[in-house]
């Protein structure tokens, strides 16, 4: 999707309008200490390129003592759309064996 022209202003201009001040610097997640409570694996999945920095995951990560993080290259803030396959194969090996390849 990152590729079609417009796109990144088009989703950077939404966000401004539906939510709160936009930091990309500052982490405001609301849920931390829930999160904490949460005694399942997680995979998250972000692209290398999302507006989101992988960073934000990364922290996500912190508080979620199960959580694993995998980065897929050349991927907007829809890697099953822009990577599908690799995607798959991410989704297909964590619910099969809860790691990551």
């Amino acid at each position: 999707m990152r590729r079609l022209p417009g796109t990144r202003l088009a989703w950077l201009s939404m966000l401004e309008r539906i939510a709160p001040p936009f930091r990309p610097n500052e982490l405001t997640y609301t849920l931390r200490d829930e999160l904490r409570h949460l005694r399942r694996p997680v995979l998250l999945i972000w692209g290398d390129h999302d507006f989101f920095a992988p960073s934000w995951g990364e922290e996500l990560c912190r508080y979620l003592p199960e959580a694993r993080l995998k980065v897929v290259a050349d991927a907007g803030h829809f890697p099953w759309v822009d990577e599908p396959e690799h995607v798959a194969v991410l989704l297909r090996t964590f619910l099969g064996t809860g790691q990551v390849p």
